[in-house]
């Protein structure tokens, strides 16, 4: 689920999208014209494109997202699942594997979990901060008279710990203009997709920072709930973590519940600051973009050196305005921006 187009090309060796001269305000825009509609220092974070999900979902996502009314507060995809760090893997990270979709449950207004099945007492092989390649036959939009299918690849990371038996779990945005999440949107149960991985990302070991800051736009949460749901499991893991996290309204917040549940059983370990580019009458949180002065207020200080890591994942603007992106999945390119102007250096951050 992490910038699913220029990702992907970095993945398969290509780089992402340029950096941009630093801004004092973080906009994140998706979709692939949002670098173009407007500067950085005016880009919002716009609703991601709701539409509709196969089945009986497509009923679900037509309605006006105003009218979704969703109880998060007992939203749980994965109950009385098992777990084993010992379990064999179910993944290839030199092969794609064909897993079936066993159910889909829906988020929100424009988004939903897909959990897929693994081979019965299999875990998925992930590691903590990796992600997956999902494969898919689709059909081009232009629906030509015998065109035929194209495969398309997108990379997304799981939701699910990496020690869950039985199931993968993915919580994933339709976009109107995605090339692979319409025909995941249009899968039934039963349905079969095709994964490789893992893909590493960022090696994390327990107590190796004093302090993790974790800088998050719309669908860049995922690799930041995966890591502090690992911190937060282990009792021996004394980290201490604050999440910043941005998007359009309160209803586009994924997975708040769960890091509410964190902040109110953790408080002395992990926190968390929603940034909300259009506020409700009632909301509480902070508004508007992240600004420069905003991560000052938040962050831990750069001054703190080795012991200190900040995590960056959303869509290019969020890049561009708070670190510069990567220019491949080897190279995480020079820092610049908010960061950089904070103090931070190159080895400080971590870019997904």
């Amino acid at each position: 689920m992490i910038g699913p187009k220029a990702q992907l090309t970095r993945i398969l060796g290509g780089s992402l999208i340029p950096t941009s001269s630093f801004s004092t305000t973080v906009s994140m825009r998706s979709g692939p014209s949002a670098a173009k509609a407007r500067s950085p220092a005016s880009i919002g974070l716009t609703t991601l494109a709701a539409a509709a999900i196969g089945g009986g979902l497509a009923y679900y996502f037509s309605q006006n997202s105003a009218s979704v009314k969703m109880d998060h507060s007992t939203f749980n995809w994965n109950e009385n699942l098992r777990s084993d760090a010992n379990a064999p893997a179910a993944l290839k990270s030199d092969s794609f594997v064909q897993l079936k979709l066993k159910k889909i449950l829906p988020y929100n207004h424009n988004s939903a979990v897909y959990s897929f099945e693994l081979p019965k007492d299999h875990k998925s092989g992930l590691t903590v901060t990796s992600c997956v390649l999902f494969k898919g036959e689709v059909m081009p939009s232009s629906g030509e008279p015998g065109a035929k299918s194209q495969a398309v690849v997108r990379p997304y990371t799981p939701i699910s710990a990496p020690d869950t038996l039985d199931q993968v779990d993915f919580l994933i945005k339709k976009y109107d203009t995605g090339k692979l999440t319409p025909h995941l949107a249009s899968l039934q149960p039963g349905d079969v997709i095709q994964m490789k991985g893992p893909l590493p990302k960022f090696p994390y070991r327990a107590n190796q920072f004093d302090d993790i800051a974790f800088i998050a736009g719309g669908t860049g949460i995922t690799p930041h709930y995966q890591l502090i749901q690992q911190c937060l499991s282990d009792k021996n893991d004394k980290t201490k973590m604050t999440l910043l996290y941005g998007n359009v309204s309160s209803k586009d917040i994924l997975l708040k519940e769960k890091f509410d549940a964190w902040a109110r059983d953790h408080p002395d370990q992990f926190k968390v600051v929603y940034f909300i580019d259009k506020p409700e009458t009632a909301w509480t949180g902070e508004t508007g973009f992240m600004s420069r002065e905003s991560l000052a207020k938040y962050l831990p200080p750069a001054s703190m050196s080795d012991k200190v890591k900040v995590f960056v994942c959303g869509p290019p603007p969020l890049y561009n305005s708070i670190s510069g992106g990567k220019v491949s999945p080897s190279d995480q390119g020079e820092l610049s921006g908010a960061l950089k102007e904070l103090g931070f250096k190159k080895d400080q951050v971590y870019k997904f």
